[in-house]
């Protein structure tokens, strides 16, 4: 029963075709969550789009949250892939924090009012909400947009 939300949810426009174009450019592309492990995997199957993904790494499988700078350290490594050639799209300080004490560039995901974060970020992606509910609501289809963007102007 309280996987029934994860069933539901929806893919968001063009995302289907950034992560195809990304496949067909050969990028190695992973999650890191800190979401419940049964709650993604749902998602991500009844999304159909587990398969873009080379690997799904849980935080908590781990016994480490995205607050701990190591862990950056220790998934780049995983993939051995220098911290450096990483991007963290994230909407939470501390995770932002703990990637850029790890040399990755940071996208920041805010809303109105979240000035320290979008100081520390390399790039700040702000939409016009407070309430975390509306700023994750438009960060979504923002997201997919952005990606391709942000890396040729991050790394060229």
């Amino acid at each position: 029963e309280g996987l029934l939300a994860y069933s539901n949810v929806a893919l968001k426009p063009y995302a289907r075709e950034f992560l195809e174009k990304c496949k067909a450019e050969g990028q190695q592309m992973i999650i890191f969550t800190a979401a419940v492990p049964s709650h993604c995997r749902t998602a991500l199957e009844n999304l159909g789009i587990g398969d873009y993904f080379y690997k799904v790494i849980f935080a908590k499988k781990m016994g480490v949250n995205k607050n701990t700078p190591e862990i950056f350290y220790r998934v780049a490594d995983m993939f051995h892939v220098d911290p450096k050639d990483c991007i963290l799209f994230d909407d939470s300080l501390a995770a932002c924090k703990a990637a850029k004490a790890k040399g990755m560039k940071v996208v920041a995901l805010t809303g109105e009012n979240d000035s320290k974060l979008s100081e520390l970020a390399d790039v700040t992606v702000q939409v016009p909400a407070a309430d975390t509910y509306r700023v994750q609501e438009y960060h979504l289809p923002v997201y997919h947009y952005l990606c391709a963007a942000v890396e040729e102007e991050l790394f060229g």
